[in-house]
C-alpha cells in the first residue's frame, strides 16, 4: 500500500512538471524546456507502467500463465525504453533546427520554470525512492528516468544562466542535445536488460561457480545440463541434472532440499527444477547425445 501511494504521488508530481515545462517551452520558446517536458512525460509513463506492473504481478498464476503476470514488468520497461528513443529523435531534430536558425527566447522565464521543475523532480525522486522495491525492473527504470530528469533540470537552469549572462541563446539547443544523450543512455540500459530477460539470458552468475557449489554438497557426484534464466527482474529460475549414487528416496529428497536451499541463499535462484539420476543413466544419456 505504501509503495502504491508513493508511486502515485510521484506520478502526480511528474504530470505537473510535464504540463508546466511544456507550457513554459512553448511560451518562452525554449527547446530545452520542451525536451525536458518530454523527459518528464516519460517519467509519468514509466511510473505508471511500474505501478500497473506491480499490481498485475500480485495476481496469482491462472490458466496458461503458470508464472502469473510477472513478465508484464519486462514488457512495460521495453515499451518505456522505446518511447524514450522516440523522444530522443524528436528532441535532436528540434535542436538541429534551432542550431540552423537561432531564435530568441524568454531566458528569465526558462530559468524560473527550470528551478520549479528541479524542485518538483527532487520531490518526485524522494517519493519514488520511498517506494522501496528497486529489484523490480519497471520501478528501477522509472527511478532512473526521474534521476536523469533531475540532471536535465539542472542543465536547463545552467543553460538559462549562461544565456542570461552572455546572451548566447544557442546554448538552449546544446542543452537539449546533452539531455537527449542522458535519455538515450537510460533507454539503452532498460532495453538491454528487458531483452536479456525475454531472451532468457542468464543473469550475472558464474555458471562454473554454481556447478562447483553444487558438487561440494555431500552426496552430489556430478552436475550437468545447468540452465539459469529469469522470468522477471525478481524471479530467477534454474534447472540441472544431478548425478548421485545408489541412495534411497528419503536421502534423495534431503539432498535435493540441500541443493535448493544453497541456490536460494547463495545465488537467489528461487525456483529450481533438479533431476536426480545415477551415474549409469548419466553416462547412457551422454552416449545417446
Amino acid at each position: 500500500m505504501r509503495q502504491t501511494y508513493a508511486l502515485g504521488l510521484a506520478i502526480l508530481i511528474s504530470i505537473s512538471v510535464t504540463v508546466g515545462e511544456l507550457l513554459g517551452g512553448i511560451f518562452f520558446n525554449s527547446v530545452s524546456l520542451l525536451s525536458d517536458s518530454f523527459h518528464a512525460l516519460s517519467d509519468v509513463l514509466a511510473l505508471s507502467f511500474a505501478l500497473v506492473s506491480i499490481q498485475l504481478a500480485r495476481r496469482p498464476p491462472a490458466g496458461r500463465l503458470t508464472f502469473g503476470y510477472h513478465r508484464i514488468e519486462v514488457v512495460s520497461a521495453l515499451i518505456n525504453g522505446i518511447m524514450l528513443f522516440v523522444a530522443v529523435i524528436y528532441i535532436l531534430s528540434e535542436a538541429y533546427a534551432r542550431f540552423l536558425e537561432p531564435q530568441a527566447m524568454g531566458i528569465q522565464g526558462v530559468l524560473l520554470v527550470g528551478i520549479m521543475g528541479l524542485g518538483a523532480n527532487i520531490l518526485s525522486v524522494y517519493f519514488a525512492k520511498t517506494s522501496g522495491d528497486f529489484s523490480n525492473l519497471s520501478v528501477r527504470s522509472a527511478f532512473l528516468h526521474i534521476l536523469s530528469d533531475v540532471a536535465g533540470s539542472v542543465a536547463v537552469i545552467l543553460g538559462a544562466l549562461v544565456a542570461l549572462t552572455t546572451g548566447l541563446t544557442s546554448i538552449d539547443p546544446l542543452v537539449a542535445v546533452l539531455m537527449s544523450a542522458l535519455l538515450a543512455r537510460s533507454a539503452s540500459k532498460i532495453i538491454s536488460e528487458g531483452v536479456g530477460i525475454l531472451m532468457e539470458r542468464a543473469p550475472q552468475i558464474n555458471m562454473d561457480e554454481v556447478r562447483a557449489s553444487m558438487t561440494k554438497i555431500e552426496g552430489v557426484l556430478g552436475v550437468h545440463d545447468i540452465h539459469v534464466w529469469r522470468i522477471s527482474s525478481q524471479i530467477t529460475v534454474g534447472s540441472a541434472h544431478i548425478v548421485v549414487g545408489d541412495i534411497t528416496v528419503r536421502e534423495s529428497e534431503k539432498l535435493r532440499n540441500s541443493v535448493e536451499r544453497m541456490l536460494i541463499r547463495k545465488y537467489k535462484i528461487g525456483h529450481s527444477t533438479l533431476q536426480l539420476e545415477t551415474r549409469n543413466r548419466s553416462e547412457a544419456e551422454a552416449q545417446d547425445l
